[in-house]
């Protein structure tokens, strides 16, 4: 797959080349919360940046 040129959109055969090398996994826990903002804190989440306003 050829990944799309700066400014062009991903066309549907882009994204699911991409989709199609991705591995996904995932973990059961007793803290959703906590665990949602360990991750956007440690992966500085480019979509996802809420977090907790207790910090």
């Amino acid at each position: 797959m050829i990944t799309p040129a700066p400014g062009r959109a991903a066309t549907r055969d882009d994204i699911a080349g991409w989709l199609g090398r991705c591995e996904v996994r995932w973990q059961e826990t007793d803290n959703p919360e906590g665990t949602k903002e360990a991750l956007v804190l440690a992966l500085r989440s480019r979509f996802n940046r809420q977090v907790s306003r207790s910090r």
